[in-house]
């Protein structure tokens, strides 16, 4: 018996080895072959600073609508940005482009290419939900180049689209292949987004300006602050200040109002938006170590189910200095964010620790309420107790959909699981934003909680996927925030994380449904991270290399992966 066990078991381990032998091989395979796709492997080309062969590589985003011819036109010494009219922001806008473009250098060079003329309808229409973004660019074999945009903020994208059609010579020659040029331009989606957890590992002031500059690169315009959660409350209430003073990591370690300020003003004058998260009423430990008596469940773990993840934590629903506390958060952010929109959170709500909590468990049973009725009062009365009399629209986590929680018919929810629930939420009427954890939770593959999302994947990851969306749903769906939690990234590699596989979101979200091409793609994004990383932004390389210059050669890296 003991020899016949010996022989199942070593059967056993044999058969796991092929098994895993397979997996491995049939992974090999798979990469082999989305490498082989992504590059023509015959013979040597050059990304940049040569122009590449198919000139839209280097346009990124892919815009709507482009045609090209063979021309080069060298910019004159003395060329200049001409805005017809223009206010702060756009003076802003040229300036930095001017800056990303020359670089300081003296431009070299004699032509009749003097200048781009641009001309903004509105120079008023605020930075919201829905702001035309739209501009058209065209450089004519004459040298008369013209940018037409409806606000500044579509002036910029066309600023962003300019810059990446200018190519620099050794000698300081500035030019632009290809010519001439016609660009019609706009997002395919309103909402393209990232979400950046500042409460796990603390982000300074000036990560988060550096992350909204390359976003602003990217055409992505909504910054997510998820600013609060269990480990860490780092925002100042002045009228509560025992919120970030017992909750933050240190005082160092803390957002002021004034900071908050200056941080919505600097992505207001990159074209991106700021819409700070405040979770609740889950992911709140922190919330008690300043007010211990508005959290329930701190004595709790994860291993015994009452929470997500450590440390465990939810608000007490039961005591007025609870809705207190929120209503000094929410109004006393609102007035700091220029957003119409603001998050609630909602999501990974342990309603078992309101239920298995002695005093909470007697005042449901006094109201009559069972845990769900529970969470609805919950949101209800987090949402009407002082409020200011123009509160934001809210956004919500897909929890407070499937927990049926009564909202405002202009909620928003973010959805986090998967494309049939993306479906669910937009074909029942609601407005949505896709944040799939298995396309485009960037912090995957560093724990075990979820597998890595490549580039390929990023980039394929196509909201309208599956066919359970009606056309009317489509409709519904904003767009899409990838999302970059910060269990295990801070200020030191978020920036790796993140880029360059956002900006593969960025291209799904800007460009049409139909650019499904992954060697067009990823020659359009060897140039882009070849351009993020001349503009000093800590990317994560792509294939072996070096980034002098942002050379890199196909024919060396086919082999490599032969």
């Amino acid at each position: 018996n003991k020899t016949m066990d010996r022989r199942v078991a070593l059967s056993i381990v044999a058969l796991c080895l092929i098994s895993l032998q397979l997996c491995v091989a049939t992974r090999f395979m798979r990469r082999d072959e989305a490498m082989n796709t992504a590059f023509n492997c015959k013979g040597a080309e050059y990304l940049d600073p040569i122009p590449p062969h198919n000139p839209t590589h280097s346009l990124f985003p892919l815009p709507q609508n482009v045609t090209h011819g063979t021309t080069t036109l060298t910019l004159d010494h003395s060329f200049q940005f001409l805005p017809v009219s223009q206010n702060l922001i756009l003076i802003s806008a040229i300036q930095r482009y001017r800056q990303l473009i020359f670089a300081n250098a003296t431009i070299k060079g004699n032509s009749q290419f003097k200048s781009l003329k641009i001309q903004v309808t509105s120079l008023v229409a605020p930075l919201q939900l829905g702001v035309d973004e739209s501009y058209e660019l065209t450089i004519g074999l004459d040298s008369q180049a013209f940018l037409i945009a409806k606000t500044v903020y579509g002036a910029m994208h066309g600023l962003e689209t300019f810059s990446q059609l200018v190519h620099r010579s050794s000698t300081d020659t500035f030019s632009i292949p290809f010519a001439p040029w016609t660009i019609h331009d706009s997002p395919r989606f309103p909402h393209r987004g990232l979400t950046l957890d500042t409460s796990r590992h603390f982000m300074p002031l000036s990560t988060i300006r550096s992350m909204i500059d390359t976003m602003s690169y990217n055409k992505l315009n909504v910054l997510h602050l998820h600013l609060t959660d269990a480990q860490s409350f780092p925002v100042q209430i002045p009228s509560h200040p025992q919120l970030s003073a017992k909750g933050a990591y240190s005082p160092s370690q803390t957002y002021s109002n004034s900071d908050l300020v200056s941080l919505v003003s600097y992505a207001t004058y990159r074209g991106v938006r700021v819409i700070p998260e405040f979770d609740a009423p889950g992911h709140t430990a922190a919330w008690g170590e300043g007010y211990p008596s508005i959290t329930v469940c701190r004595d709790k773990t994860r291993q015994q189910g009452y929470c997500a993840e450590n440390p465990c934590g939810i608000l007490d629903p039961t005591q007025n200095l609870t809705f207190e506390v929120l209503s000094a958060v929410y109004n006393t952010m609102e007035n700091l964010f220029l957003d119409e929109y603001f998050h609630f959170g909602g999501d990974e709500i342990p309603l078992n620790c309101w239920t298995d909590t002695p005093h909470v468990a007697a005042w449901m049973k006094s109201r009559g309420f069972n845990a769900e009725q529970t969470l609805q009062y919950f949101i209800h009365t987090a949402r009407t107790t002082n409020r200011g009399p123009v509160p934001k629209k809210g956004i919500y986590w897909q929890e407070i959909y499937t927990n049926r929680v009564p909202v405002p018919s202009d909620t928003v929810f973010q959805v986090w699981s998967d494309f049939d629930s993306l479906a669910t939420i937009s074909n029942a009427g609601y407005k949505t934003i896709l944040s799939n954890y298995n396309g485009w939770y960037l912090d995957c593959g560093f724990g075990n909680w979820c597998p890595y999302c490549s580039w390929v994947e990023v980039f394929l990851n196509e909201p309208f996927t599956g066919g359970k969306i009606t056309k009317e749903g489509e409709k519904n769906v904003l767009g899409g925030e990838v999302a970059i939690w910060s269990e295990l990234v801070d200020e030191r590699n978020v920036m790796q994380r993140v880029w360059p596989r956002a900006s593969s979101a960025a291209e799904r979200l800007w460009s049409a449904q139909k650019e499904r091409d992954v060697g067009q793609h990823f020659a359009r994004l060897l140039n882009q991270k070849c351009s993020m990383a001349n503009r000093g932004v800590m990317t994560s390389p792509l294939i072996p290399g070096s980034d002098e210059g942002c050379i890199y050669i196909q024919e060396y890296f086919c082999s490599y992966f032969r």
